[in-house]
């Protein structure tokens, strides 16, 4: 074996080849039964993204945040606990 180019065959054996002539049509058609309702499914609402509050020493001093909370009295608790941070909401409004 020439220096770990190919794989023997014991370990990896080449990928079987499915020609659409060789195929069964009742396996076809069961694949196609598969997808087709998942093919028509509407696709999910994206929900919009939640409000995060960010505990910084400023605005503009992305370096010294702390953390990012969904919940503003746990953005709160994290600011009092690390005195002098303060709240910013999403727009840069110290909240």
């Amino acid at each position: 074996m020439g220096r770990g180019l190919s794989c023997p065959e014991y370990v990896a054996p080449p990928p079987m080849r499915v020609s659409a002539s060789s195929a069964r049509p009742d396996i076809i058609a069961r694949a196609e039964s598969f997808w087709e309702p998942l093919r028509r499914a509407p696709a999910k609402p994206v929900a919009p993204p939640k409000q995060l509050y960010r505990v910084r020493m400023a605005w503009a001093d992305i370096k010294s945040q702390i953390g990012a909370y969904e919940s503003l009295e746990n953005a709160r608790r994290a600011a009092l606990a690390a005195n002098p941070y303060k709240v910013f909401d999403e727009s840069g409004k110290q909240v």
